[in-house]
């Protein structure tokens, strides 16, 4: 597969996630600063909005639909035609390190985790909270929290919307019922990790 540069837009402040509009014309980027609505044809740009720290994810989740995720632990949901903001959630205590939506965009998970050394080994001491929320899109309604081991900075839903896979710093990955919460399978692996960096 070759890839190939078609366009290079600047924002004012650095990108920590960003997704396509429905139509593929525009992106949606969650910034250092907020929220930035960009057009992939002349490059205009416009701040929508703001979280109270860092936007980690932005999704353009449908053409009446935009949901973000910052450092301040909350979700927002945002009209993009309107310009209003129609929800706000206080979801984790700490970040949210990443945000997925579910491909029929009736859920949206958001994954947290401070990591924190539990010996002198390094080994991660025990959440603080729950690592992983699953919620309803159209209430805001919070359908499971699940555990983890701290930090979790990864999370994805499959292509069926059936499971969630979510992976930490230490290159675990568990993976659950989206629908159940139960946890379907657990594996770790050396190529997914920062724990070589931090040890």
């Amino acid at each position: 597969m070759k890839l190939e540069r078609r366009h290079d837009h600047k924002l004012p402040t650095g990108v920590l996630g960003a997704s396509l509009s429905p139509d593929g014309r525009s992106i949606v980027a969650g910034c250092m600063d907020g929220v930035y609505k960009q057009s992939l044809d002349d490059g205009g740009h416009q701040k929508l909005y703001a979280h109270h720290s860092y936007v980690s994810s932005a999704k353009w989740v449908r053409e009446d639909l935009i949901l973000t995720a910052g450092y301040d632990g909350r979700v927002c949901w945002y009209h993009p035609d309107t310009e209003q903001q129609q929800r706000e959630i206080k979801l984790h205590e700490f970040w949210s390190w990443d945000m997925a939506c579910s491909p029929d965009g009736s859920r949206l998970a958001s994954v947290t985790g401070q990591y924190l050394a539990g010996s002198y080994k390094y080994e991660p001491q025990s959440e603080k909270e729950p690592s992983l929320c699953i919620v309803a899109v159209e209430d805001g309604r919070v359908l499971h929290q699940l555990p983890h081991v701290p930090s979790v900075q990864s999370v994805a839903f499959s292509p069926d919307g059936r499971h969630v896979a979510a992976g930490n710093l230490m290159g675990e990955v568990r993976v659950f019922d989206a629908q159940t919460g139960e946890m379907n399978a657990n594996w770790t692996t050396p190529d997914f990790t920062s724990w070589g960096i931090i040890k």
